[in-house]
């Protein structure tokens, strides 16, 4: 997380201590009102523990009114309740001399107006903005995951889940999380290959293995092409980009098709024009030394000289490329990636909206990897007179290409195999790939051996095989495995379809224990982490690693503005594997997530390592800076992009409180079942629990739109509604507990019983406040853990 320390930061601080504030206010109001209602002689009424901050006192008639400095809660002090629940017995407006049914109303009080709170703040947001959903559509899927197995792709969109029609992301998210064990999640879906009207159907059953903090089913919602707003990033940032991404050395350019750039100014020319490589009767120039002079200007002007028509003109070129609210609207055409300025409009985004189609971004920059490109975007600007300008800005982006340490790691197992995919029926988890073999036609296109195979570069290097086929050639692929026949391994020689049309298909090891997927064979496999090779030269050789290292423990590091920021937690790249007897074994096979999803973060500045050398834990960490491999594109620049979502908006009043009436219902179905869920483990507590400094932070985040805001004081006060009627003494809930006890025994526990369950509660809230801090403190990374 970073914080914006500016006057909006203050400001936005100053609205979170309101708004916490207010859910207490209203929490401990509901006790208050009722007591009086009950004529209930009311002492205190306080916001916080302890004594009162100065000037944050007063006395109304009976009562005193105060803000104590302890900010963790609030309380209504009532007379013939706690320290003096013994004196003055025939006091009539003592709370103990209160009927069972009375003092129930005024226990629940305080639940109740959260509760009442909580729809107030959804009925609002409803009403006034609309609730934002993310679509149910699928953007990446985790390789190996329920989802994969079935063949599930990116682009697909759920229009049925579990019998609800036109669902949301929210709606599957819950129903996976808050599924049982062995529950099956029945869903039907559309594909974005010509037959959208056809529903496709599929059970699921989600996965919660041991290194599952929750049940999954492993896919990720899609992106929206427009670029967050300034007020989204720290105060200081000034680029919708990643820090030293492709992106970020982005430059905007007024150029068109076939526009060709003759010379630049360059770091070292003084000034001074130095000429490009190009031919004018062509219409081509060398884009990718453009870049490379672009970067190397680091956020400096560039003036270039171009050549249009036959007449060369001066260009000059600011130092800025994409602008926060930037909507991207178009792309160089991946039919004819030379001609850059050549753009082509993406496509309308399905079902409609303002935004252009997601995923055919994506596959245009998939397509476009390890080239130049122009993206075009669509930038208004409000002018000091509030008059608003539009226009189409073209923004040239260098390509990005794959960090590499130079390391080769051990080929794992199969560990899936995708259902009606090429590899079904003849690949088998277990089996080990240690060759490939890409044919067309009876040609060879290519060729992996045994000591070449690297198994996170396997997936480019088939397809950059299968590229060179002719079209509408049978391309096959002929694997070397090996496999288990009795007590020893065998090679075996397997011949599989290449199905071509899994090429732009998002398959991510998403979590930690994911394996790496071919997606066009249907194979997702494990990657070990330890060493095979080390390449002369590389970072990893520098730092002195080995052949058989094991890699037990990663962190990593990354780029701040004026510097390379500061060292990550560590995490450890080991699985808890469920063995066929349903027993556990250890293994470090967790590679594919750590090179793929974490090093290939386009602002990594370095890695560190802890090794397993020798059978003991190298005594010193090995700590490397990565380096670009220029034979591996990757399509990922590094722009930030909103994630999507669709606002769910009432017409009238009337659909506004039935529309928060459902979400409260339903909030309060899920925390319940996920607390049920966290006492069976079917759920992470350590992963799970949120404690009061988490809370602050979600707000704090929450802050930036007013409706954000309401909507999250809604979600904290339906859940401090729960936890406070959880039968835990000194709890709202406890004290009911206590009150159904008299109710039914027709006399209240005893004292000491009152007394012993109490500390008993102070002790558990105790404890369980101290774990919540530990928990948050971990996740900063104070305690160095994961």
């Amino acid at each position: 997380m970073y914080y914006n320390a500016g006057l909006d930061g203050v400001i936005r601080a100053a609205e979170v201590v309101f708004g916490l504030g207010l859910v207490i206010f209203i929490h401990e109001l509901g006790h208050f009102l009722v007591a009086k209602w009950c004529n209930v002689h009311v002492q205190t009424f306080s916001l916080g523990f302890g004594p009162a901050l100065p000037g944050c006192s007063f006395r109304y008639g009976e009562t005193l009114y105060k803000i104590a400095i302890l900010p963790l809660g609030g309380y209504v002090q009532m007379v013939g309740e706690g320290a003096d629940a013994d004196e003055d017995e025939n006091y009539p407006r003592s709370f103990k001399n209160k009927t069972v049914w009375q003092r129930m109303l005024i226990i629940s009080a305080g639940v109740f107006m959260n509760v009442l709170l909580a729809c107030v703040c959804f009925v609002l947001v409803y009403q006034f903005h609309g609730m934002p959903m993310p679509p149910a559509a699928v953007a990446v899927v985790d390789a190996g995951s329920p989802a994969w197995k079935e063949g599930i792709p990116s682009g697909a969109v759920f229009t049925d889940i579990n019998g609800t029609r036109d669902p949301n992301f929210e709606t599957l998210k819950e129903a996976v999380g808050l599924s049982w064990s062995n529950s099956i999640i029945h869903v039907k879906y559309t594909m974005r290959d010509g037959s959208e009207s056809v529903e496709h159907e599929a059970a699921l059953r989600p996965r919660r293995d041991p290194g599952d903090p929750n049940p999954v089913i492993g896919v990720q919602p899609p992106g929206r092409l427009k670029v967050p707003s300034a007020k989204d990033f720290p105060t200081g940032y000034g680029q919708p980009a990643r820090y030293h991404s492709a992106a970020a050395a982005a430059r905007s350019m007024d150029l068109q098709p076939g526009d060709v750039v003759t010379a630049t100014t360059t770091p070292d020319s003084g000034g001074y024009m130095l000429e490009l490589t190009h031919d004018a009767g062509k219409g081509t120039f060398d884009a990718l030394e453009l870049c490379r002079r672009m970067t190397a200007l680091d956020g400096k002007p560039i003036a270039l000289e171009v050549e249009r028509a036959g007449t060369r003109r001066p260009v000059e070129v600011p130092a800025n490329g994409f602008d926060f609210d930037d909507v991207i609207v178009g792309t160089t055409d991946p039919d004819h990636p030379d001609d850059l300025f050549n753009i082509k409009t993406l496509k309308d985004k399905p079902g409609g909206g303002e935004d252009h189609d997601f995923f055919d971004y994506q596959e245009r920059m998939k397509r476009l990897a390890g080239k130049p490109s122009v993206v075009q975007v669509l930038r208004v600007k409000k002018a000091a007179n509030d008059v608003t300008t539009s226009a189409l800005v073209n923004v040239l982006v260098p390509p990005a290409f794959h960090a590499t340490l130079g390391l080769k790691m051990k080929m794992g197992e199969v560990a899936a195999v995708r259902d009606r995919s090429p590899a079904s029926d003849k690949v088998q988890p277990g089996d080990v790939i240690t060759a490939a073999t890409v044919t067309a036609g009876g040609a060879k296109l290519g060729e992996i051996r045994a000591d070449d195979l690297d198994p996170v570069r396997l997936p480019f290097a088939l397809e950059e095989a299968a590229a060179k086929a002719p079209a509408k050639s049978v391309i096959q692929v002929v694997l070397t495995v090996k496999r288990w026949e009795g007590h020893e391994q065998k090679d075996t020689l397997l011949t599989l379809d290449w199905d071509d049309r899994w090429r732009f298909d998002q398959e991510l090891p998403l979590s930690p224990a994911s394996p790496m997927a071919l997606p066009e064979l249907g194979i997702a496999y494990r990657v070990e982490s330890t060493v095979v090779s080390v390449a002369d030269g590389s970072p990893a050789a520098k730092a002195g690693l080995q052949v058989n290292d094991r890699i037990d423990e990663i962190s990593y590091r990354q780029f701040k503005k004026d510097d390379v920021g500061k060292w990550g937690v560590w995490d450890n790249t080991k699985s808890q594997r469920i063995k066929p007897d349903g027993s556990t074994e250890e293994v470090y096979d967790q590679w594919a997530f750590y090179f793929h999803t974490m090093l290939q973060t386009p602002d990594v500045s370095g890695v560190r390592v802890r090794v397993w050398r020798g059978g003991a834990i190298w005594p010193t960490d090995f700590e490397m800076e990565p380096a670009e491999d220029k034979t591996w594109p990757l399509a990922d620049r590094g722009l930030t992009l909103l994630a999507d979502f669709k606002l769910i908006k009432a017409g009238n009043v009337v659909d506004a409180l039935g529309m928060g009436l459902h979400r409260t219902w339903a909030s309060l179905r899920q925390i319940c079942q996920g607390l049920v869920s966290m006492a069976t483990g079917r759920i992470s507590v350590t992963k799970n629990l949120q404690g009061p400094l988490d809370i602050a932070e979600m707000t704090f985040e929450a802050a930036r739109d007013p409706f954000n805001l309401i909507l999250i004081l809604g979600i904290i006060s339906i859940n401090l509604a729960v936890m406070n009627f959880l039968p835990i003494p000194v709890l709202d809930g406890g004290h009911m507990v206590f009150l159904i006890y008299e109710l039914i025994r027709r006399k209240p526990p005893s004292d000491a019983v009152r007394a012993f369950a109490t500390y008993i509660g102070l002790a558990l809230l105790g404890l369980l406040m101290l774990f919540a801090f530990y928990l948050t403190f971990s996740r900063w990374g104070w305690f160095g853990g994961r």
